[in-house]
């Protein structure tokens, strides 16, 4: 399992991304990581707000924003079985 960290930096296209394996490792592992992501690190370092998520067996992952604009900074936190 994979613990991913995509970007879309301020001002870009939307459809502009940077893609960033944070970290690999068995399931519990990954789902540790996870939790520290978006219950600490991202809402208090990063400052940024929780404005979707998606948590079930098929599809896991949280984004956090900036802005609601199309433009704005925003992260996506995901978790991808290979």
């Amino acid at each position: 399992m994979k613990l991913v960290k995509i970007t879309h930096y301020r001002d870009k296209d939307p459809e502009e991304t940077s893609e960033f394996v944070w970290f690999e490792g068995s399931k519990e592992e990954v789902i540790k990581r996870f939790r520290r992501q978006v219950e600490y690190l991202l809402p208090v370092f990063e400052g940024l707000k929780p404005i979707a998520a998606k948590l079930d067996e098929h599809e896991c992952f949280i984004t956090f924003a900036e802005g609601l604009s199309k433009y704005a900074y925003w992260i996506r936190v995901e978790i991808r079985v290979d």
